[in-house]
């Protein structure tokens, strides 16, 4: 008999355990599904950055702003306006961080402004898990490409030469110079498409 109360009383316990482990996914699954159609929707505007960057080797401004709007209009349109405020404030500090790169010429304008734009639509750890698959795989591409035109160690020479000069005169000059060949320019866009790609996959097995 007491064997039964305590087999009695655990199955209340137990059924309240399940309804709270289905309650989290359910909270859960709710969660992405909301989230999920502004991630395909960046992931839409990645596309067109990546083909204008290969093709062009710039991200226009319009397709930028257009991503910024987009992912701020997504919110207010879900009337969930406090969060479209948080996101452009995202969006913001993510430009004003990057911003000196671009003034020492080693980031693209259209690069920086298209990774802003990714923060409207990312939170702040999604932006880094994106950021650390688009730049691992720039970085692989990068020292491939290098070493297959045979200017690995030009360019290493020439980044240390770089960062000396200016931490002895702090002059502040163009890390790219007219006179470095075209080819050691690194489109961005192709890569920033990858990382977000790798993101919704790894988001769609989890």
């Amino acid at each position: 008999m007491k064997g039964s109360r305590h087999i009695r009383g655990s199955v209340p316990r137990f059924q309240e355990f399940q309804n709270r482990k289905h309650g989290s996914k359910c909270r859960k699954e709710d969660r992405y599904n909301g989230t999920i159609g502004l991630k395909w929707m960046l992931h839409a505007c990645l596309t067109a950055a990546a083909v204008s960057d290969w093709r062009n080797g710039k991200i226009p401004n319009e397709l930028t702003a257009a991503a910024a709007v987009a992912g701020c209009g997504y919110f207010l349109a879900a009337g969930m306006g406090a969060e479209a405020g948080v996101a452009a404030a995202r969006g913001v500090t993510v430009l004003l961080c990057l911003f000196p790169l671009h003034m020492f010429r080693m980031i693209g304008a259209g690069d920086i402004k298209m990774m802003a734009g990714m923060a409207v639509f990312l939170n702040r750890e999604e932006w880094f898990q994106v950021m650390a698959g688009a730049f691992v795989l720039a970085g692989c591409w990068s020292v491939q490409a290098m070493f297959r035109r045979g200017v690995a160690r030009e360019r290493m020479q020439y980044l240390l030469f770089y960062v000396q000069r200016f931490l002895r005169t702090g002059e502040r000059a163009d890390y790219m110079t007219e006179g470095m060949n075209s080819a050691a320019l690194l489109c961005l866009g192709p890569f920033l498409w990858a990382g977000m790609t790798l993101f919704l996959m790894g988001e769609s097995a989890g």
